[in-house]
């Protein structure tokens, strides 16, 4: 968990209106190729089809971390809506095909190294609840592509929420705890620790219709 000295809570994004978006009555969502910033600020569905394609988690775990919300809003407050949108461009881009490699998604660290910076500090940041300070050099690309209003914030990692801190899905790949948080209980350390699914396959596996598990309820 990093040391901050820069407490941040990052506000809820709002509708037009000033409601909740976690509250309001969903639209029909909005192709990716027709996704404004506007879009993507206010119907966080989209953010979580961005964040399914770099954490390799379903879009049910994401949404069952009670953060998404709190993650679209420090992204866009770190980045900007525009280059947030350029991402989700990027990655979420129909002429992918609907399930290619993921390393096809993420962009390349060289040629697009402003966005590969913001994927990386997106995935961490749904992995340890926090906003992690991009290199410099990326960041002062971030800066560059950033037109909008107003001015980006400065180039610090700081945790998000406490919430965020105890629904990091790191403790749900490694099957751990979140110290000082969720604690396991009494003599739970006699168990046979849960097993642990790594990757998306692993998961879907487990949870198919028929093989004793639970269906995760994810997109496939």
């Amino acid at each position: 968990m990093p040391n901050t000295h820069t407490p941040f809570h990052a506000p809820l994004p709002r509708t037009p209106d000033g409601h909740s978006v976690h509250a309001r009555k969903w639209p029909k969502k909005e192709e990716p190729d027709k996704v404004k910033e506007s879009h993507l600020r206010t119907d966080v569905r989209h953010f979580v089809d961005l964040s399914y394609h770099l954490t390799g988690f379903e879009r049910a775990d994401l949404f069952g971390t009670g953060s998404a919300e709190e993650y679209l809003s420090a992204l866009v407050h770190r980045v900007g809506a525009d280059n947030a949108l350029r991402l989700y461009k990027r990655v979420v881009d129909p002429k992918l095909g609907k399930d290619p490699q993921e390393s096809a998604r993420f962009p390349d660290h060289e040629k697009e190294a402003d966005l590969y910076a913001m994927a990386a500090a997106v995935t961490t940041m749904w992995y340890l609840g926090s906003w992690t300070a991009l290199d410099p050099q990326h960041y002062a690309l971030v800066v560059k592509g950033h037109k909008g209003t107003p001015p980006l914030p400065p180039n610090e990692t700081f945790v998000v929420s406490p919430n965020a801190y105890l629904n990091g899905l790191v403790w749900q790949l490694t099957g751990g705890h979140a110290l000082g948080g969720k604690p396991t209980g009494w003599a739970t350390w006699a168990e046979r620790p849960p097993k642990v699914h790594r990757n998306r396959a692993e998961r879907r596996k487990e949870w198919a219709p028929g093989t004793g598990g639970t269906d995760g309820g994810g997109s496939k």
